[in-house]
């Protein structure tokens, strides 16, 4: 497998890592408490601290994703290439979010850094 998974196309391309944390997920997904208490699937997972901070709090959360099968270093490259990528991609489309969770685009750089 080989890390280079974009496509060149006018979208974010064929799959984006993303690194979202545990409270983003929660607001994303609207997850409650009883949510939360019952087992969690994260997938795919990509570079998300969700199941690492989720597992703190006492969730019983698992994360997948078919990146995990590469070299734990050239994920961690990737994720950070994916970051800028993505942050990239929202700069050129920032139109297109509703920034109710990030205030803006520097507000999202903020965050995933």
């Amino acid at each position: 497998m080989t890390a280079d998974m974009t496509r060149k196309d006018p979208g974010i391309g064929a799959m984006l890592v993303s690194a979202r944390s545990f409270e983003e997920y929660r607001a994303m997904f609207a997850l409650s408490n009883d949510d939360l208490s019952r087992r969690v699937l994260d997938c795919p997972g990509g570079a998300a601290s969700f199941v690492a901070v989720a597992g703190t709090r006492g969730v019983k959360a698992v994360a997948v994703d078919p990146v995990y099968a590469w070299d734990r270093g050239m994920l961690g490259e990737h994720a950070l290439r994916e970051a800028e990528r993505g942050h990239a991609f929202l700069l050129e489309h920032a139109y297109r979010f509703v920034w109710t969770w990030f205030g803006d685009p520097a507000d999202h750089a903020r965050v995933r850094a």
